[in-house]
């Protein structure tokens, strides 16, 4: 009896203690918090700073104008021409160079002013730069401050304390201070705007939340309807749950009973928001002809490749060169490329979604038709994202050297070979 009280009594004496660790721990842990969102705020504030003065002084008139920043897809120029065509009861498909999707034209003209569109592509930036923090955390949770604790000490160990920066608060930076994003934003080009719904969608996937990775997916597939491959990493984040870290193993497949429960409202939620779209766009478009012709005109050209205005990507090149009978089979080898290397892909890193979905980003910006700097700099702000993924790949330091001298040899490459023989020309 004398041990059992004893025992009770060491246990009531060792409360306090315990209690007090642990609300020194949750002290600690939420002081970090607001450090860290106090410096990711300091950060956001400058960049937006940065990109208002440059603004200012006339960089994205400059900027404009470069075929590497700009295409008919995603510039700010053609959307005015669009809105302009609409305002005097013209089709906005009906001129030389807006050929994007209907959803665009959802924007009012009075956040299209080169100041007002620049601080919306900014905006664009930050949410796409919390989201990829709220991906981080779920990519990379943290650890317990003291792994090496006895699990069955009877005192509960405290509460994990946040590392300074996560992975994911390095690749948010990363896409708000990158010059190729930053130089897409104060351009005009609206490639901000094609990663925000795609980063929605994978970090609602990976939380669990049906509706809103359907609209993220569905506002990717009306920006950008080559983006309809990143149903599969969808799908598998809410299948499989969050891809696991490099340094743990894979998460447990669920049963097929815990699956259909996120499944079957993503798909239905999904219709739902590609129908609210297509709605939407058919009003607006309903004085010249609905959203039938625009999709017909739209569609068409980004297959067939009508235009073959010199800029970053290889098909303008090739198909410049190839006789005009043999085009249609190259671009169809060009579009189905990419539903090609996804089973394999899909089926090598299935346990890794986020990754995946990488990958085919990556891809889809490789063969797209009209490629600019602004994808390259989204799609770089992701690696950070996946180091413990890349920490055991081979010739790093060749293929650093190799992306710098893409980088610093290409704009003189491009003025020998392009610019010069067009003047000649």
């Amino acid at each position: 009896m004398g041990g059992d009280s004893g025992g009770d009594h060491g246990g009531t004496s060792g409360d306090p203690g315990t209690g007090s660790r642990c609300s020194s721990a949750c002290g600690i842990r939420g002081r970090a918090g607001w450090r860290k969102a106090a410096w990711f705020a300091a950060h956001v504030c400058a960049a937006v700073c940065v990109r208002a003065g440059l603004a200012q002084m006339g960089l994205g008139r400059w900027l404009e104008t470069r075929p590497e920043v700009v295409s008919t897809i995603n510039s700010r120029a053609a959307l005015l021409e669009a809105h302009w065509l609409m305002d005097h009861g013209l089709s906005p498909y009906s001129g030389p160079h807006f050929q994007a999707s209907p959803v665009l034209l959802l924007l009012p003209p009075c956040v299209l002013s080169p100041l007002s569109f620049t601080l919306l592509l900014t905006v664009s930036d930050i949410l796409a730069a919390v989201l990829l923090i709220l991906s981080g955390s779920l990519l990379h949770p943290s650890s317990p401050s003291n792994p090496s604790s006895s699990p069955n000490t009877s005192s509960p160990p405290p509460p994990s304390l946040p590392p300074p920066v996560g992975l994911g608060a390095w690749s948010a930076l990363l896409l708000l201070w990158n010059p190729l994003s930053a130089a897409a934003a104060l351009a005009g080009a609206a490639s901000s705007l094609f990663l925000l719904p795609v980063a929605l969608a994978l970090t609602a996937a990976a939380a669990g939340n049906p509706p809103l990775a359907a609209m993220g997916m569905a506002l990717s597939i009306a920006l950008s309807p080559a983006s309809v491959v990143l149903i599969v990493p969808v799908l598998l984040l809410l299948l499989n749950g969050r891809s696991s870290t490099a340094t743990s193993p894979p998460l447990p497949r669920p049963s097929p009973l815990h699956r259909n429960p996120l499944l079957s409202p993503f798909l239905l939620f999904l219709a739902l928001w590609l129908l609210v779209l297509s709605a939407a766009c058919h009003l607006l478009l309903l004085p010249h002809g609905g959203l039938l012709p625009a999709l017909s005109q739209v569609f068409p050209f980004a297959l067939q490749l009508t235009d073959l205005t010199p800029n970053l990507g290889l098909r303008w090149y090739f198909f410049a060169e190839a006789f005009a009978y043999i085009r249609p089979f190259y671009s169809f080898v060009f579009s189905a490329s990419l539903l090609l290397v996804l089973p394999p892909l899909a089926l090598r890193l299935h346990r890794r979604p986020f990754f995946l979905a990488f990958a085919l980003l990556l891809f889809t910006h490789i063969v797209a038709p009209y490629p600019a700097v602004g994808e390259s700099g989204v799609i770089l702000s992701l690696l950070p994202l996946f180091l413990p993924h890349l920490s055991a790949m081979r010739f790093v330091f060749i293929i650093f050297l190799g992306y710098l001298l893409v980088h610093t040899m290409g704009p003189t490459m491009w003025d020998l070979w392009i610019l010069k023989m067009i003047e000649l020309s």
